[in-house]
This record gives C-alpha cells, sequence and structure tokens, in this order.
C-alpha cells in the first residue's frame, strides 16, 4: 500500500483528536505541550481545546546541581533532538491556566524535596491560583512531611473542590525525624479545612483528616484513609461525622496503643 494512502490520525474529526488528546492530559501532565510541538494542525487544534490544559500538574522538585550528562544545562551536539524534547520542562503556569480558558480544573501539586526556596515558589505559584480558584474541583497534594502540608493549607486560597488528595510520604525524611509531630491523636493537618470546603470525595495517604464541620462533613460521600497512625477515637469520630458515606476503604492502620476503646457504634447507613 502507498505510505500516502495509508490511514492517518490526521485524518479523524477534529473532535475525536480533541477528545483522544484531552485523555492524554489525564494520564501525562505533559501532553498538551509535547501535543502542541508535534506539528502546526495539533497545535492548533490543542490550543483551542480547554479541556486538554485542565490537568495541571506543578513539580517542585529540590535544588539540583548540573553535570555534564545533564542536558538542561550541556547539549551534545549528537543529543540535540532529546535536548529540545518538550519532557519535563518547568511549565508557565499562568499561561497553563490560561490556555484552559474557563474549564474546571484538577490541580496537582508534589513537592519532591524540601529546600530553603521552595516556600517563594510555592508563594508564587499561589499568588497565579488565587485568580482561578474558583475553577478548581481536583486538588491533590503530595508531600514529604504533615509539616510541610499544614503550612500549605495555611496559606493556600479557600477551594470548593470536588475531589482532594493527601498524601504524606514520610519515608524520605531521616528516621530520627519521622514521627516527631505525632500528638495524642494521631497523624493529622489541624489546617486541611482552613481552604478546603465541599470535597464529595477524599483520599489521605500517611495522616488522618481532622474534625470538620457537621454540615461540611455530611457533604463527603467517598472516604479513603489508608497508612497512618490513628488513636481510636479519632478513627470513630472521623467516621461519624462522615455518616452519609457511600464508599469507606480503611486500610493499612494503625491505632495507637494505651487508649480504651470509644462507647457506642457508628451507624452509616448509606453503606
Amino acid at each position: 500500500m502507498d505510505m500516502l494512502s495509508q490511514p492517518s490520525i490526521n485524518h479523524l474529526p477534529i473532535e475525536l483528536l480533541s477528545s483522544i488528546l484531552v485523555l492524554w492530559s489525564v494520564v501525562d501532565e505533559d501532553a498538551p505541550w509535547m501535543a502542541s510541538c508535534v506539528c502546526h494542525e495539533w497545535r492548533r487544534i490543542v490550543l483551542a481545546c480547554p479541556m486538554a490544559w485542565s490537568n495541571v500538574s506543578l513539580i517542585l522538585k529540590g535544588p539540583h546541581e548540573p553535570t555534564l550528562e545533564d542536558r538542561a544545562w550541556c547539549i551534545e551536539e549528537e543529543d540535540v533532538e532529546a535536548a529540545l524534547s518538550p519532557r519535563d520542562k518547568r511549565r508557565p503556569l499562568d499561561l497553563w491556566f490560561a490556555r484552559s480558558c474557563n474549564a474546571d480544573l484538577a490541580l496537582t501539586i508534589l513537592v519532591e524535596q524540601t529546600h530553603p526556596h521552595i516556600e517563594f515558589r510555592i508563594e508564587e505559584c499561589i499568588r497565579i491560583l488565587e485568580c482561578h480558584v474558583n475553577r478548581l474541583r481536583f486538588f491533590s497534594l503530595q508531600v514529604e512531611s504533615v509539616y510541610l502540608a499544614e503550612s500549605l493549607f495555611s496559606i493556600l486560597p479557600r477551594m470548593d473542590l470536588h475531589t482532594l488528595e493527601l498524601c504524606i510520604q514520610e519515608t524520605s525524611l531521616p528516621r530520627s525525624f519521622r514521627g516527631t509531630h505525632l500528638s495524642a491523636e494521631g497523624y493529622s493537618v489541624p489546617t486541611l479545612w482552613d481552604s478546603v470546603c465541599g470535597a464529595r470525595h477524599i483520599e489521605v495517604h500517611g495522616c488522618t483528616p481532622p474534625q470538620r464541620r457537621p454540615e461540611e462533613a455530611s457533604k463527603t460521600l467517598a472516604l479513603q484513609v489508608t497508612a497512618t497512625l490513628v488513636s481510636p477515637r479519632q478513627l470513630a469520630s472521623l467516621l461519624a461525622d462522615h455518616h452519609n458515606l457511600t464508599l469507606l476503604d480503611v486500610s493499612d492502620i494503625e491505632t495507637i496503643s494505651g487508649e480504651d476503646a470509644p462507647d457506642g457504634t457508628v451507624a452509616l447507613p448509606s453503606l
């Protein structure tokens, strides 16, 4: 068969190609940026598709010393094509939000390593986010300590979310530091609800949601709590607050010893 007569993805209807780009952006934060570099036609289509830009990922890495093998610092002639790849480049957050137009937003913030200058980078991002926070429906925060999560939620703007994901990965911390902030109630982020409201779907890993107002807790329909240390009373209180749950996943939980079990039972009639 003649190469020119073979089917091409560019022969697809624009609506179908746009849908493909949107699905790609869900699983790959670099998708819209890479699509815009394929050809003029793809760039035109992806720039006209706000949903393809609605999954925003902010990855804050620790300080990095460039080496001779680091293409961001030194480009070898035979590696020019790889060096010009749009993948893994720092994205202008304001441009990302602008290209999403009025689409609902999903924002993921991943702090890979805490370092002295991280707070300035975060403050810069929050200033940009404040102009678009009313469109935010999904928010995911992945950090290495409860301390950092608590600090971030205390300065984040108020977010009316559909889904909240919070992941504390303390395995990257020195062993002597882990657990030094453990209270009688277990691992918790007291400032969590200072900036989050709504949140019908909540997933937390490595910590426990603090107590919230009953009218807010009743809106949550799905709750997942994994890999944390919690007191029996706090766990019972957490479940009692979220009495309208239709989906519950509590796994890999350690309870704090030395505390009596709470009195009574917790009823979750919708489960």
